[in-house]
C-alpha cells in the first residue's frame, strides 16, 4: 500500500533526524563536548555568585573561562554542524521538488498544463468567471468534478490542492500536505511540505540526540 505524502515526509524527516544525531555522535568528540558543557555550567554558576557578591574581578575571570569553554564546544561541533547543514539543504530541495506548489503561467499562447509526479494534466482557465479546470483523470475532458472556483480545494495524489488564480498572470496550486487540528500562529492549520517537515525534524532531532546521548 502506497504511503500518503505526509507519511512519506514524516519518514524522511525522522530518517534525517536519526542521521543527523549519528553524525554528531561519531564526528564530534562527545567526551570533550560534555566536558565543555559541564565547564560552561560551572563557570556560569560561579559568575552568578560573583555578581551577587559584587566581585567584578571574579565575574570577568569566570566570564573569560565560560567563553573558552564555549569556543571549545563550537570547535568540536563544527564538522557535524556543517555535514548536517548540507544534508538539510539537499533535503529541502529534494522534498520541495516532490511536494511543492505547482504554478501554471497564463502569459503567452502555450498550452496550460499541471505537471505532477511525471504526469501532465491539461488545464483550462475561464477568466470571466475565475474558474480553473484540470483534467485530473487524463481523459481529455473537463468534468464538473474537475472544475474549481477561486480559493477552493481538491484532493489529488493524497494531498489537498488550493486554487489561487491571478487573471493574466498565473494559476497557483498550493499543495497542502497536512492539516493541524489547531491553527498555528503565522502558519494556520493548512500545512505545506515545508512546515510539516520542520514540525517533524526539529523535535525528532532532539529526541534522537537524547536517546543516543549526543551533546
Amino acid at each position: 500500500m502506497a504511503l500518503l505524502p505526509y507519511q512519506e515526509i514524516l519518514l524522511i524527516a525522522l530518517g534525517l533526524s536519526i542521521l543527523s544525531a549519528l553524525v554528531s555522535k561519531f564526528l564530534a568528540n562527545q567526551k570533550e563536548l560534555k566536558k565543555a558543557k559541564k565547564d560552561m555550567e560551572f563557570f556560569k554558576s560561579k559568575m552568578s555568585e560573583a555578581k551577587k557578591a559584587g566581585n567584578l574581578k571574579k565575574v570577568n575571570e569566570y566570564s573569560s573561562e565560560m567563553l573558552k569553554a564555549s569556543q571549545r564546544q563550537f570547535r568540536h561541533n563544527m564538522r557535524p554542524m556543517l555535514f548536517s547543514l548540507i544534508i538539510f539543504i539537499l533535503a529541502i530541495g529534494w522534498i520541495g521538488a516532490l511536494y511543492g506548489d505547482v504554478t501554471v503561467p497564463l502569459s503567452g499562447n502555450q498550452t496550460l498544463e499541471f505537471a505532477y509526479r511525471g504526469a501532465v494534466h491539461k488545464v483550462q482557465f475561464e477568466s470571466t468567471i475565475n474558474v480553473t479546470k484540470v483534467d485530473l483523470n487524463l481523459d481529455g475532458q473537463f468534468s464538473q468534478d474537475e472544475t474549481f472556483a477561486q480559493g477552493s480545494t481538491f484532493m489529488f495524489e493524497g494531498m489537498d490542492w488550493k486554487v489561487n488564480a491571478v487573471p493574466g498572470d498565473k494559476i497557483q496550486f498550493h499543495a497542502i500536505v497536512a492539516k493541524s487540528p489547531l491553527s498555528i500562529p503565522f502558519i494556520g492549520s493548512e500545512l505545506s511540505w515545508f512546515w510539516w517537515y520542520l514540525i517533524i525534524i526539529f523535535p525528532g532531532s532532539m529526541i534522537f540526540r537524547k536517546l543516543l546521548d549526543v551533546v
